[in-house]
């Protein structure tokens, strides 16, 4: 069938596919998103012929989550009705949708099941996937996956790739070992092609080409970095100005002004996702405030009325608070490459100092400017003449050289916060050569709870897993540290705020802050959001986290609440992620 030696998951060896498992919506994970859509779409037509136990889970699993207009039982609208709400349930990590959408697209699918289930049993692969397809085994590594997925595309050209996939992990109940993949890239179409380009002859001559596709890869990703940011800013202001359009009296009557709302979040580019959110639950809140806002006909009525009127206006007014915080952040940066430089503690002084950083960056932006005008120049001699081609080639190695030294500088600057962090747990001088290394989560709470007992304040409420399988608790343990020295050190007096989703994807990359919850979602899912100490109850409206699956593995959330009278940030959820009105 075309694989390596190292074969995927035979039937003499069933101990390699019981290393763990995940729920089978965790398929997803597998495909792109018009993938995802598309195996949605063929779900749905198909529902009304699945057999009875597929149909009836599919239709509790609508019943439960989607709400649609003008249908007291969702599941009783048709597949178009229906599309968007499934896709956005599954993309806000609704397992029980996810799930029931697999095993019905699965039902589908006769012929495919059957080619596949014959290519495992060809390959001498254990197909042995759950009965009632509820999970799904950890078995494979990423060389068995990769040789599995390509032999079956080679062996039967004519199969969409992402339906042969879909179906390779459904019919053999297996999918790779999250642990073990070689390439840290979330996107799977990137990932696809790299190892598509990895089978490539060394001698074969797209390789010349290979630098000038770079090129324009680097080239095309900034377009399209700049078009996604032009599509939010559009997105704010047409929303915005329906809101200020409809609900005009309404924002009158309550005193909320809205005229400098568009500009305040243009000058802070890193805020307008945050922003859209903030608008569009200001909009469904003030859509159901305004036929309640008239005093009602009947006693009666009115006070049903005024109950519902005194709710909206205490969510329009929490939402205009969460703005005018979300404003507060500081004006966008101009320069794009300025580093923030971490100075944790000051009885811990970095041997790196900002100068060396500061001289990295400049010579770095130097030479991309260089690059830059050569490039264009090139460009303009319709690259005839040659020494300029050298040349560029390598002022662009020099460019990668300087990359990797200012990494480099990064990455033992972060040394110097484990420095601060061996200092506060009393181990004297840090050698800042040898990295702290946890073996698990718990790990890394207990280590926290005793390095930063004066930063963090440790009181996980009972949603949370404390014993949470994430698979680099190292970064846990960093981003924890983030928390108690930069955040910390930020938070009392911060002036106007700094913007700390760009601090801690500095600090832990791949990393990001959420700064704020709907109260909507706070009040109907308290347990997620809420955790006491004695008899204080905290809210829990910012979080930091990385990834987005159903992966517990790859994926991890931390929401805290700050105490200004203790002065300490309260850790109150680590787990995947807390509930919200779509999950």
């Amino acid at each position: 069938m075309g694989t390596t030696e190292q074969r995927p998951v035979a039937a003499d060896e069933p101990a390699k596919t019981r290393r763990g498992a995940l729920s089978v919506g965790a398929a997803f994970t597998f495909l792109q998103p018009e993938a995802a859509k598309a195996v949605v779409t063929r779900a749905l037509a198909f529902r009304a012929e699945a057999s009875v136990p597929v149909r009836q889970a599919f239709d509790a699993a609508i019943r439960k989550s989607v709400k649609l207009k003008g249908f007291r039982d969702a599941s009783r609208a048709n597949a178009k009705q229906l599309e968007a709400s499934v896709i956005d349930e599954i993309d806000d990590f609704n397992d029980r949708i996810a799930a029931a959408t697999l095993r019905t697209w699965h039902e589908s699918q006769p012929e495919l099941r059957q080619l596949v289930g014959e290519y495992l049993r060809a390959a001498d692969v254990t197909i042995d996937p759950d009965p009632k397809l509820e999970r799904l085994r950890i078995g494979w590594t990423a060389n068995e996956w990769r040789d599995l997925r390509s032999g079956l595309l080679t062996a039967h050209e004519h199969l969409d790739e992402d339906d042969a996939i879909l179906m390779l992990v459904l019919a053999s109940g297996t999918v790779p070992n999250p642990e073990d993949q070689p390439l840290p890239l979330e996107s799977l179409r990137f990932q696809r092609w790299l190892e598509e380009l990895e089978r490539l002859p060394n001698d074969a001559p797209d390789w010349r080409d290979a630098h000038l596709f770079a090129d324009m890869v680097a080239e095309l990703a900034e377009k399209k970095v700049e078009e996604l940011i032009d599509g939010h800013v559009s997105s704010l202001a047409e929303g915005i100005k329906e809101v200020r359009g409809k609900y005009k009296e309404e924002l009158r009557y309550l005193g909320v002004d809205m005229d400098t709302w568009f500009e305040d979040a243009k000058e802070r580019l890193a805020t307008i996702p945050d922003a859209e959110i903030i608008v569009a639950d200001l909009k469904s809140q003030l859509k159901a405030y305004q036929p309640i806002r008239p005093q009602a006909p009947l006693r009666e009525e009115e006070k049903r009325r005024s109950e519902a009127r005194e709710k909206c206006e205490r969510a329009v007014l929490a939402l205009v608070k969460s703005w005018q915080e979300l404003m507060s952040q500081p004006l966008a940066v101009a320069d794009e490459h300025e580093q923030y430089v971490t100075e944790p503690n000051a009885e811990v002084e970095s041997p790196v100092a900002s100068k060396e950083l500061d001289a990295l960056q400049e010579r770095l932006e130097k030479v991309e400017g260089e690059y830059d005008n050569l490039k264009a120049e090139n460009a303009r001699l319709n690259g005839t003449n040659t020494s300029m081609q050298l040349e560029k080639e390598e002022l662009g190695e020099q460019i990668r050289d300087l990359k990797k030294a200012l990494k480099g500088s990064k990455e033992t600057e972060q040394h110097w916060r484990r420095a601060f962090v061996n200092r506060k747990r009393g181990s004297g001088t840090a050698n800042v050569t040898e990295r702290v290394s946890f073996a698990s989560v718990g790990d890394v709470i207990a280590q926290a709870e005793h390095a930063f007992a004066d930063e963090l304040l440790f009181a996980l409420n009972g949603k949370s897993h404390k014993h949470f399988s994430f698979q680099k608790p190292d970064e846990v343990f960093d981003a924890l540290a983030w928390l108690a020295t930069e955040y910390h050190r930020l938070r009392p007096d911060p002036g106007p705020s700094p913007d700390f989703d760009r601090l801690l994807k500095e600090a832990c990359p791949g990393w990001s802050y959420k700064p704020n919850q709907t109260d909507t979602t706070m009040g109907m899912y308290p347990e997620w959001y809420k955790t006491s100490v004695g008899s204080k109850t905290y809210d829990l409206p910012h979080h930091i986290g990385k990834g987005n699956s159903f992966d517990p593995k790859n994926t991890i959330r931390i929401a805290f609440a700050w105490d200004g009278d203790r002065n300490q940030v309260v850790v109150g959820f680590i787990g995947l992620h807390q509930r919200n009105r779509h999950s």
